[in-house]
């Protein structure tokens, strides 16, 4: 079973990744719009599995995708709107028609995550013992309950934890590509980057494990575990190097970013870089957010609102030397003002 067809994908996910399907179907692609497509695909995990889906139901469903394009008025009119206009957006239609392919082909199959966030969601519930835990944006993770503790399974996205209800193996540890975080104390977030899994203690202690390496995580604290060079077990071990050893355990220094704020829908900054506040925004932001490398270094202090992305764009143009290109409600340019 591939990641294509476990993950249960948010609508607005596929819909974006439709939507990207329609410009790169076009003959005229610019090297942009290339780029922005390769950045929206890499930006998140869940990303990467829509765009996978997409592939999957147009290899499924071409012979009834030609014949729908061939006879529908509606839909040849919508895909002679977006070789025209290059800032039309995706057509009821062809979402529709997306949908009903999606269902024609995997109503038959119910595999998913225990749980699933999307784009601006959050969830929370608790687990057995007592300990809460809280979803945060395009989050998937699976639980798993033995007999030697509780396994939290992050797949992608970023959860905090509240174990002081809970005892013992009732503390849940968190499990990623690159390491694995047991609680000693109360609250701490884990979050699930492309190369890394970073850890940030609010309250407690956190016991981090990353192969054979070990250190121990103290309240305030911020800790990454990442990959070293050689990720390939046969590679390592043809070069000498123990595939226990391939993985890294680094303190960070502040960022000026509150870990937990998310929790209230909101990004506490103090002294932050901008960049740092732009890629949270971006995990709630309905489509492409870009900027330089100039703007992702100033820096920003405030308190900005999660689930009004755009409003809270506005707040940051309005107070720092910055201008927002809007070439379409999906693609969202930052630059410096001259």
């Amino acid at each position: 079973m591939s990641d294509a067809e476990a993950i249960t994908i948010p609508n607005e996910v596929l819909e974006q990744a439709f939507h990207w399907a329609m410009i790169l179907g076009d003959t005229h692609v610019s090297p942009e719009e290339q780029q922005a497509f390769e950045h929206w695909r890499q930006q998140k995990y869940i990303h990467k599995i829509a765009w996978q889906r997409i592939q999957i139901i147009e290899q499924e469903f071409t012979p009834a995708r030609t014949l729908a394009t061939q006879s529908s008025a509606v839909l040849n009119n919508l895909v002679n709107k977006r070789r025209n206009k290059r800032t039309s957006a995706v057509g009821s239609a062809l979402s529709i028609m997306l949908m009903l392919g999606l269902s024609l082909s995997y109503t038959h199959k119910h595999w998913r995550y225990d749980y699933v966030t999307g784009t601006g969601e959050q969830q929370e519930f608790v687990l057995k013992g007592g300990a809460q835990v809280y979803l945060g944006s395009d989050t998937t993770i699976d639980v798993e309950y033995t007999n030697t503790g509780i396994l939290l399974h992050l797949n992608s996205g970023q959860l905090l934890v509240n174990s002081s209800a809970a005892t013992g193996k009732n503390k849940p540890s968190i499990i990623t590509d690159f390491g694995r975080f047991k609680p000693i104390g109360t609250r701490f977030v884990v979050s699930k980057l492309a190369n890394s899994s970073e850890l940030a203690v609010t309250q407690g202690q956190v016991q981090i494990t990353a192969g054979q390496n070990a250190k121990l995580a103290l309240a305030g604290e911020r800790w990454r575990v990442s990959a070293n060079q050689h990720k390939d077990n046969k590679q390592a071990t043809n070069q000498g190097i123990s595939g226990q050893a391939r993985y890294s355990i680094s303190k960070q220094a502040a960022n000026g970013l509150a870990p937990d704020a998310w929790l209230d829908n909101v990004i506490e900054a103090n002294n932050a870089r901008l960049g740092d506040v732009l890629a949270i925004l971006s995990q709630h932001h309905q489509g492409w957010l870009h900027y330089s490398d100039e703007v992702a270094q100033l820096r920003v202090s405030g308190v900005f609102r999660l689930d009004n992305t755009d409003g809270a764009l506005t707040s940051l143009q309005n107070s720092l030397p910055i201008h927002i290109e809007r070439t379409t409600n999906w693609w969202l340019k930052l630059t410096l003002k001259p």
